[in-house]
């Protein structure tokens, strides 16, 4: 019991280790070098426990995804009561953006997985769940091949307009353009109609302008 015990508090402590430091000097900055020397553990540590520093890095991607969704989903309840999903997927990669445009730590840590690739060879399986909610919400009646197909080219698009934003090659494209965009795409490709998804953007340009994001921590918020 007592090993157990110390083996959560280690994975922890690398957990949280990465972070700080993932936030603080961005994803290609820290070192395996790094970490060890901050959370006193190991290289064998890092691999027994999660295997590879892109694993933490996507680790602390999806929980800042899940932060977001969890906090989204209680502010259009409380304020709002009600939840539409596709408002609601369209609100979260909005306040993901504002994220990116406001804190230079977001946007160094997102660029830097961006670019590694790693969101297309890691993260791409955990895209299973997001889609199939709306599979299943909205009846695409999509079955697994297509659903991978959706992830994989949405994702794709991602990192590429993303890299470009960030890198100033789209010029002067604002970031609630670029944030629009890459809802429209996912929305069309999903089959919805340009009036359709303008209506949930005009929705979401709402309800965005009436809420407070606010950090707290290393890759957490709060949505007041």
């Amino acid at each position: 019991m007592a090993t157990y015990r110390n083996g959560i508090i280690t994975k922890n402590n690398i957990l949280e280790t990465c972070k700080r430091l993932f936030y603080e000097k961005g994803y290609k900055d820290t070192t395996y070098i790094d970490i060890c020397e901050d959370a006193d553990v190991s290289p064998g540590a890092i691999t027994r426990f999660f295997g590879s520093k892109k694993i933490i890095a996507i680790d602390i991607y999806s929980d800042l995804l899940i932060s977001i969704k969890e906090n989204t989903k209680s502010y259009l309840l409380e304020k709002h009561n009600e939840y539409n999903l596709r408002v609601a997927s369209a609100l979260e990669q909005t306040i993901f953006t504002d994220l990116i445009c406001t804190n230079n730590h977001y946007k160094k840590f997102y660029y830097d997985i961006c670019v590694d690739g790693l969101l297309l060879d890691s993260y791409i399986d955990k895209m299973d769940y997001f889609f199939k909610l709306h599979s299943d919400e909205y009846n695409l009646c999509l079955d697994e091949s297509q659903l991978r197909l959706l992830q994989t080219t949405t994702t794709s698009i991602s990192l590429g307009v993303t890299r470009k934003w960030i890198e100033g090659f789209l010029g002067d494209l604002s970031s609630q353009e670029y944030s629009d965009y890459k809802i429209s795409i996912m929305y069309s490709l999903m089959g919805l109609s340009n009036s359709e998804i303008g209506e949930i953007l005009k929705e979401v340009h709402e309800i965005y302008s009436e809420l407070s994001i606010i950090p707290i921590d290393f890759f957490s918020i709060v949505i007041e």
